[in-house]
């Protein structure tokens, strides 16, 4: 949709394909854009799914019968067991005043022998709360978040999910929006500062997720005000602690918060139903699926040069040493056979249990 050049190489696949899209509610707006534009214009099978649909993005997919919505009310009536698991009371909502106050309430639990998932919305407080729990409480976190190289995250993403499986021992894992999304935890106690409806109600869907402690438990859910907006939008924020409050310190449902949800969500724009794939004429200009700023590069740590350069040489795969790092730590002098879209980071800003880290926080290690 944005003249990529491996999309457009995989363009015929879709005469004999049906499309799944995950996790739709996380589209950004332009992301979103070309999901409409790609609706109205190939004639394929495609199945979208979400748990936090905001009611002006579900109307736009469903209007003009792009897309159908289900379950329907009819349909309903034969998902009993679901409109069960809808309702029932798996939540205490609960709120702190800062993330001070969270870290003695991580530490309690922690103590207590429960399991903590805490979420925030950046990498850098990732960080800095994994190192406060260690230096003021003696407790070693599970840290996860996009800043890894890719063969470490995915050894801490199989550390985090292995954590949570079992009940018998006490783990804590501090990690970032990256939990949202295809990482099945279930957390006794889900401590998270405040953020979008839809990323809240992801979080949230974290805790008491499969009901293990008993029909009886309620998970902690303890929310508190992010000591700065970013990378959200005042707007987003303030919508959230309206959705927030209407949900008030009780027992809660994954229904209640559904409903709330379709409330408080802030109405969007429509799709203007343009790609460059459609619209740009003689010139196949590449362009940008994602809307945001490109704060983050592509990038492999010195110290792994002599493997990658026997990797490319070996023509093998070299995705296990790239890692995503503020673009201010990706410059300096490359040696000539490298992919150009990489840069080099220092090692010394990497720990393989924390990530990435700015001068800044290595500083105060």
């Amino acid at each position: 949709m944005e003249h990529g050049y491996t999309g457009l190489c995989l363009l015929p696949v879709l005469a004999d394909s049906a499309v799944i899209i995950d996790e739709v509610h996380s589209f950004d707006r332009n992301m979103f854009d070309n999901l409409i534009c790609f609706l109205r214009t190939f004639d394929v099978p495609v199945l979208c799914m979400t748990a936090t649909l905001p009611p002006s993005r579900r109307d736009e997919l469903t209007r003009d019968k792009l897309l159908r919505l289900y379950p329907t009310e009819d349909e309903r009536k034969d998902l009993a067991d679901l409109e069960e698991k809808e309702k029932h009371l798996r939540y205490q909502l609960e709120f702190t005043g800062d993330e001070n106050s969270a870290l003695m309430i991580a530490a309690e639990e922690y103590n207590a022998g429960n399991r903590v998932l805490w979420v925030v919305n950046t990498v850098k407080r990732c960080q800095r709360i994994a190192r406060l729990l260690k230096q003021q409480h003696s407790i070693s976190s599970l840290v996860y978040h996009s800043r890894f190289r890719l063969q470490d995250r995915k050894d801490r993403h199989k550390d985090t999910v292995e954590a949570f499986k079992q009940t018998s021992e006490a783990k804590i894992a501090v990690t970032t929006q990256v939990c949202e999304m295809s990482l099945d935890l279930d957390a006794d106690v889900l401590i998270t500062e405040r953020a979008p409806i839809s990323s809240l109600v992801q979080r949230f869907g974290r805790a008491n997720r499969h009901l293990v402690r008993g029909e009886d438990f309620r998970a902690r859910l303890i929310v508190y005000k992010p000591e700065s907006r970013h990378p959200y939008s005042e707007n987003e924020l303030t919508a959230a602690a309206a959705f927030l409050n209407d949900l008030g310190a009780k027992d809660i449902s994954q229904r209640l918060m559904a409903e709330k949800l379709e409330l408080h969500t802030p109405l969007q724009r429509d799709a203007d139903g343009s790609a460059r794939f459609l619209e740009g004429g003689y010139y196949a200009t590449p362009g940008a699926f994602r809307d945001i700023d490109a704060f983050t590069v592509p990038a492999i740590l010195d110290k792994d040069l002599p493997d990658l350069k026997k990797r490319l040489d070996a023509k093998d795969t070299y995705d296990a040493l790239v890692l995503n790092v503020p673009e201010k730590f990706a410059k300096g002098e490359r040696p000539g056979w490298m992919p150009k879209y990489l840069g080099i980071a220092s090692e010394r800003f990497y720990d393989p249990q924390l990530g990435f880290m700015t001068e800044e926080e290595e500083t105060n290690q």
